[in-house]
């Protein structure tokens, strides 16, 4: 049973710390995906050694020790996505003007297309993007998204269709293809009120794998960061962008764009795979400009998808948001420009 004690820790130590590692690599990169899980096992083990082993030796408390680096390198960087973590996007009691999303990768090969519906008439959202869609889901679809008459569609049969359904007007929408031919990403805007429009991004980059390059699932990621940074109205982005919430590239894209994460002191949220109980990750996001507030963040059921579809119900507050601006502008300023209360 030590044998195997020793065994287990190393292979955890090893995979932990690839976790941890910031290697721009496919088979690296997928060891990110997992530090939840890492960590459960990391501290089972612990565990389970104290209960039937229970002895410790100078060899067996350096082990130990590697286990705990392990635990702690990952835990800091997941830490946020827990409620331990003070919350990036404030709550909101306000009602008078929201806005709601429903995300989902339908997943292309899934025919079953009755639960989407029920999902879209039971949460009515303002907004409905879909991933993975084609031609058949497009059709499928259309008595349930048929009081959403502004639309950007772009079925393919590459498992990187995307549609994006809106009850709210639509303004110089287009759908780009940024870093490769064949993946699609939406741009538009989105009439909040008379007054105001947002910026709207959805992407669906490819995932970490032996076939994908990873360079221009990073290259897309980072363009659209850079493209959101010189915009000055609001930005929501939102889609399957095959990353965890924590990893570096994720986090680069926050800070290019000034974006906020909603489940930030909420939770994980795993959306993928939802077919498989533990290994579950949260790869289905949302980014919001801070001009917006929470009413309500659902992982919805299982409908076919190897993804949980995501609804989101937003609070437009751009009040507030001018005078974060202000505050933190002045802030900002040099002691000598400053105005003197002396």
């Amino acid at each position: 049973m030590l044998t195997a004690f020793y065994i287990a820790s190393g292979i955890l130590f090893t995979f932990g710390i690839l976790a941890w590692l910031n290697i721009q690599k496919w088979y690296v990169k997928i060891f990110d995906f997992g530090k939840f899980q890492f960590c459960t096992l990391i501290f089972a083990l612990i565990v389970l050694y104290a209960v039937f082993i229970g002895r410790y030796t100078t060899t067996d408390l350096l082990v130990h020790a590697g286990l705990v680096f392990a635990f702690m390198v990952n835990f800091w960087v997941i830490l946020p996505f827990t409620p331990l973590h003070k919350k990036e996007l404030p709550n909101s009691t306000n009602t008078s003007e929201t806005l709601s999303l429903l995300i989902a990768n339908v997943r292309q090969s899934n025919r079953k297309t009755d639960r989407m519906k029920q999902f879209i008439r039971d949460n009515n959202p303002d907004i409905l993007l879909l991933t993975e869609v084609d031609d058949y889901w497009c059709k499928e679809l259309e008595p349930a998204v048929a009081d959403m008459p502004y639309r950007v569609l772009q079925p393919q049969d590459n498992t990187y269709g995307m549609a994006l359904y809106s009850k709210v007007e639509l303004r110089n929408e287009k759908v780009n293809f940024y870093i490769e031919d064949d993946i699609p990403s939406i741009r538009c805007m989105l009439k909040i009120n008379e007054r105001d429009y947002i910026n709207f991004f959805g992407l669906h980059p490819r995932p970490p794998a032996p076939w994908t390059k990873l360079l221009n699932k990073q290259a897309e990621v980072l363009l659209v960061a850079k493209l959101i940074e010189e915009l000055e109205d609001p930005t929501i982005v939102a889609g399957d962008m095959n990353d965890v919430g924590w990893s570096k590239i994720t986090s680069v894209f926050k800070k290019v764009s000034r974006l906020i994460d909603p489940r930030i002191g909420r939770g994980f949220y795993n959306t993928y795979n939802a077919n498989v109980p533990f290994f579950r990750y949260p790869v289905d996001h949302l980014f919001v400009s801070d001009c917006f507030k929470l009413n309500k963040l659902d992982r919805l059921g299982h409908f076919g998808s190897d993804h949980y579809p995501m609804f989101v119900s937003l609070s437009y507050e751009p009040r507030e948001r001018r005078e974060v601006r202000q505050k933190k502008d002045a802030a900002s300023q040099p002691i000598s420009a400053k105005k003197s209360t002396v």
